[in-house]
């Protein structure tokens, strides 16, 4: 068993026509793949390919081990020296084998590839990456060495070749291969692929892509004598291109065209000049090539190489879609739409001229003074110009319109009439709303009946210029009259009579007026002097509504600061006036020390100067009187003499 870092997968990606090509062995042109491999099926080989090593589905194969995979991060065993490969050589999704090398030099690949033609040239090309990252260079560290063996049918060595793969900064594939030839009268030969090197820290790599192609002299063709593709526009009738190419000593050739993706002989041309007659009307791209092969092996694809494709690309005109005319308000912008092209060319009148990339283009403020034609065409990507679309720009005059009624306010159930004036004759279309409580939303005088107040907003329009107004119908609300139903004061106070009201008001009367300052006052004040209930009557253009209030007159209270208790019939009581008329109230009495001496709810008995049937002495004493009346309490002292 190898240590931890020694070898560990080595991934075969086989895909055919790949295009990433670093080096091609053979020096001439090539033949279509005879045989490749891409190891698709996604599991182990089948038998007689992987000799040696064995399958399996572990991702840290031991020596002598691979396995089949899409991509590839170094697992634990061997992360931090290992590339991690995100895809195969092709970059296509495609599968590869990772093959851990056995710690000797052994044989791991073996493939038999029949159908050859016997002394032709053929090359075998294969991309390796090696695993081992270049950043971890170091005498210790082993790189692959792959032995190509080629041999005949009779195991006669035609080619026996050794490759040595160095590291690379990132996880690449290079093309390595060799060319060989093949014996007379021989169809087949065995490809085996050894692992060549020393086994130890690293000597493991990644095989993509192998193929084996027929190989010969350099081929080439031109069209009507260039070396370029030709490409043109769709336009009308046919013409002939005559396709060359140079002879070959030995070789014999047939041309090609590629059809139904695929490549087929065109009969009976078998010349080094081929004309072909193309249809300039339709669009399409026709391809051609030219095979060759030694005389006697051109009927076998297996024998053949071939020039690079040449193409006769007739493109197709865009199409534009329709363009519609655009009617505006003067001093805007007006933008079109645009399809079918990577740009379009606009023309239109004085000289107009533009070209724009973008899907939209915008005319900034056009201002004609009528409908002005004008012509787009799209342009593709291949330069080719659509058929043209004609459109016109219309412009109409900007206006003020102005909406009104013929009564700001109504009465619930009652109606007004709206309408709108413009300063700019023209045909307009109007649009009211909210519709709700109109007789007709899309004239310009209708009846409205709203059953609140509301605001209409109109819109106005001549096709392309709008103006939009509003006007407010007010529904006026019968009176609706609310009043505080009880108020208290002092007597000889002033207060006001505050009523809550709503709806439009015209008149108040207040009854009756004795008290009052001003009876037609919203908010009269009152200086009552006993009880009495006030009425309000409120008079609107659309009703009449009336409320009371009781007003509660408390009589001022008057407190005596002294009183002579001394049984001489002359001011024996403490007698505080006008408070016999608050029977709620409260009042307490306390000595010097804060002792409570005198309590009364009401005040029917007054105070004598005794505390608990007893005379007290002469000296001052502290009164609170709470009225109970959400009125702030009454405090101060009182002197006691005999």
């Amino acid at each position: 068993m190898r240590r931890f870092f020694h070898g560990f997968i080595c991934v075969l990606f086989i895909a055919f026509l790949s295009g990433k090509v670093t080096a091609q062995v053979c020096d001439g042109s090539l033949g279509d793949p005879v045989v490749s491999e891409s190891f698709n099926q996604g599991g182990a080989l089948p038998n007689g390919q992987a000799q040696i090593i064995q399958f399996t589905t572990n991702t840290c194969p031991q020596d002598g081990q691979y396995t089949i995979v899409r991509t590839y991060a170094p697992p634990p065993c061997n992360a931090g020296t290992w590339h991690s490969v995100p895809s195969d050589n092709t970059g296509n999704g495609g599968y590869m084998m990772v093959v851990n090398a056995s710690y000797a030099k052994s044989q791991f690949f073996e493939k038999k590839v029949t159908g050859l033609c016997g002394n032709t040239v053929y090359e075998l090309s294969v991309y390796i990456l090696d695993l081992m990252r270049l950043d971890i260079e170091s005498p210790d560290v082993r790189h692959p060495a792959l032995r190509f063996l080629i041999v005949d049918d009779k195991d006669s060595t035609i080619r026996d070749t050794t490759i040595a793969i160095r590291p690379t900064a990132g996880p690449e594939f290079i093309k390595r291969g060799v060319t060989f030839r093949t014996t007379p009268n021989t169809d087949s030969v065995t490809l085996k692929i050894f692992n060549d090197a020393e086994g130890g820290y690293g000597n493991d790599f990644i095989l993509d892509d192998f193929a084996f192609r027929a190989c010969g002299p350099q081929l080439s063709s031109t069209i009507d004598g260039s070396a370029q593709d030709f490409a043109d526009c769709v336009s009308s009738g046919r013409r002939n291109f005559t396709l060359r190419t140079a002879s070959q000593p030995g070789y014999v050739f047939q041309w090609q065209q590629f059809v139904n993706n695929k490549w087929e002989d065109i009969a009976g041309q078998n010349g080094t000049q081929y004309t072909a007659n193309i249809d300039l009307s339709v669009a399409a791209v026709h391809q051609y090539r030219v095979a060759a092969a030694r005389a006697g092996n051109l009927g076998s694809e297996k024998c053949r190489i071939y020039s690079l494709p040449q193409s006769i690309t007739i493109y197709a005109r865009p199409v534009l879609a329709p363009i519609n005319s655009v009617t505006i308000c003067r001093g805007e912008d007006v933008t079109i739409n645009l399809s079918g092209g990577v740009r379009y060319r606009l023309l239109g009148p004085d000289g107009f001229s533009a070209e724009t990339t973008n899907s939209q283009y915008t005319f900034q403020k056009p201002d004609p003074p009528s409908g002005w034609s004008y012509t787009a065409y799209a342009v593709s990507a291949e330069g080719c110009l659509s058929d043209p679309q004609t459109f016109q720009i219309n412009v109409k005059p900007k206006f003020v319109a102005d909406a009104e009624t013929d009564k700001t306010g109504i009465c619930r159930g009652e109606s007004a009439q709206l309408n709108v004036s413009t300063d700019v004759s023209d045909t307009y279309t109007y649009s009211w709303s909210p519709s709700a409580g109109l007789s007709q939303a899309d004239i310009v005088n209708p009846i409205a009946s709203p059953t609140q107040t509301t605001t209409y907003t109109v819109n106005v329009s001549n096709g392309a210029c709008s103006y939009t107004d509003t006007v407010t119908v007010n529904i006026i609300e019968p009176p609706d009259v609310t009043v505080s139903p009880r108020r208290e004061m002092l007597e000889g106070a002033t207060i006001k009579l505050d009523p809550v009201y709503a709806g439009a008001i015209a008149t108040y009367k207040w009854w009756p007026e004795d008290g009052l300052d001003n009876p037609t006052d919203p908010n009269p004040g009152i200086t009552a002097t006993e009880d009495t209930r006030y009425t309000v009557t409120v008079t609107g253009p659309c009703g009449i509504d009336t409320a009371s209030v009781f007003v509660r007159v408390y009589q001022k209270i008057q407190v005596p600061n002294t009183f002579t208790p001394n049984g001489d019939g002359i001011n024996d009581v403490w007698n505080i006036a006008a408070l016999s008329t608050y029977p709620a109230s409260e009042t307490l009495i306390f000595n010097r020390n804060g002792q409570q001496i005198f309590r009364s709810i009401g005040y029917t008995t007054p105070w004598d100067g005794t505390f608990n049937s007893s005379r007290l002495p002469v000296g001052t004493y502290y009164y609170i009187i709470d009225l109970k009346n959400n009125t702030p309490k009454v405090a101060g002292y009182v002197t006691l003499l005999r």
